[in-house]
């Protein structure tokens, strides 16, 4: 029995479904237990979309029997992996000094301050285009957000980091420094921003 196949008869040996688990997991109503249960189908799918599996839609139907929950389920897995993809010039370049520069230059040029020009040098950090290298910077600057109000230590973000984009532990150690020195910056950037939001809030 392949992986694939003892993920559907766990879900059968348990009588769930798997459409109503995905669309209980939407609504945010999983029990820990169907967590487990649905997240293991979404690893499995989240290994085949990295591995460019081209028949996963085939894979999930040959189990459920519904072809737009098959879809969506693809669909909302793919967007687990927008760190993965906007930030895979970096973990395909075998240089990591590249990688660790573009995390000390995105902090000094995009994430704490602008400058405007920085965009035009992409090519520099090993991006294809400048729309390309704007996904990958924001993105991070999403990520750092997260990690700012989650109020995670350096140890948990370097690890969470490291689940997200699969870049080097060595590289990702490299971003959470570059976090951990710009902490009271990044603080007061995002306590100006939400001001900004209330401010235009109040104003309408």
């Amino acid at each position: 029995m392949n992986e694939i196949e003892t993920i559907f008869k766990n879900f059968e040996n348990r009588k769930e479904d798997p459409v109503q688990l995905f669309n209980q997991y939407q609504e945010g109503t999983l029990t820990q237990d169907q967590k487990q249960s649905i997240f293991t189908l979404f690893d499995y799918i989240r290994k085949g979309i990295k591995n460019n599996t081209s028949d996963m839609n085939q894979l999930l139907s040959h189990y459920i029997h519904d072809s737009d929950a098959v879809k969506k389920i693809i669909q909302a897995v793919r967007k687990t992996l927008v760190y993965y993809f906007h930030l895979s010039p970096l973990r395909e370049n075998k240089n990591e000094s590249i990688a660790k520069m573009f995390f000390k230059d995105a902090f000094d040029c995009y994430i704490v301050r602008l400058d405007p020009e920085f965009a035009s040098h992409y090519a520099d950090y090993g991006f294809e285009t400048a729309a390309a290298f704007k996904e990958a910077l924001v993105s991070l600057d999403t990520l750092c957000d997260y990690y700012l109000v989650s109020t995670l230590t350096a140890r948990s973000i370097t690890a969470d980091f490291k689940q997200e984009t699969e870049l080097s532990s060595d590289v990702c150690e490299c971003f959470t420094e570059c976090f951990e020195k710009n902490l009271n910056a990044l603080k007061q950037n995002y306590i100006i921003s939400r001001l900004n939001k209330l401010e235009k809030m109040i104003k309408q």
